[in-house]
């Protein structure tokens, strides 16, 4: 029996030994997301009514989830569409990142950054529809967000899609 014990605690220590290099060898616990590039996009925080020329367009309710990882949007336009987005900021890349998907179909892929006191994010190809986007959300000082929505097909100029004021509710 004497020897049982002593195998079973010669491999009790040299299962202590592994598990003590295991730890020295795993890799660091990921950042977290509390820098400043992370912040960039707080500005969008919120529980929004939107309007576009002066007439109402919906409501659009933006949250911080994952620990403030992510930005989430939900969409509700006033004609009774839906959509959502997820935003991030890429930390490889050091680009924020957007998938919008609505109930329409639409399904756009936009990466950018900070320009200036806006956020802009230009599609990374052509949406579902054909066209290049390019969207920008810029704070006013009253505390509203004014979101540019344009797109265009190779070779045209950039028209507008939606001219958004964002107003908290």
């Amino acid at each position: 029996m004497r020897s049982v014990w002593i195998g079973i605690f010669g491999l009790l220590s040299c299962h202590a030994v592994v598990a003590q290099d295991s730890a020295a060898a795993a890799p660091a616990a990921p950042a977290d997301c509390s820098g400043m590039e992370y912040r960039a996009f707080d500005f969008w925080i919120g529980a929004w009514n939107v309007s576009s020329d002066g007439v109402y367009a919906g409501t659009n309710d933006v949250t911080a989830e994952y620990r403030g990882c992510t930005l989430r949007e939900h969409w509700q336009g006033a004609d009774g569409g839906k959509g959502t987005s997820l935003n991030g900021y890429d930390r490889k890349t050091q680009q924020w990142k957007q998938l919008w998907i609505d109930d329409r179909g639409g399904l756009v892929e936009l990466i950018g950054g900070p320009q200036g006191d806006a956020m802009v994010m230009l599609s990374v190809a052509p949406g579902n529809d054909g066209r290049n986007h390019r969207v920008s959300w810029t704070p006013n000082s009253d505390g509203s967000v004014r979101q540019l929505w344009q797109s265009r097909r190779e070779g045209e100029e950039w028209a507008t899609v939606f001219d958004g004021m964002y107003r908290r509710r």
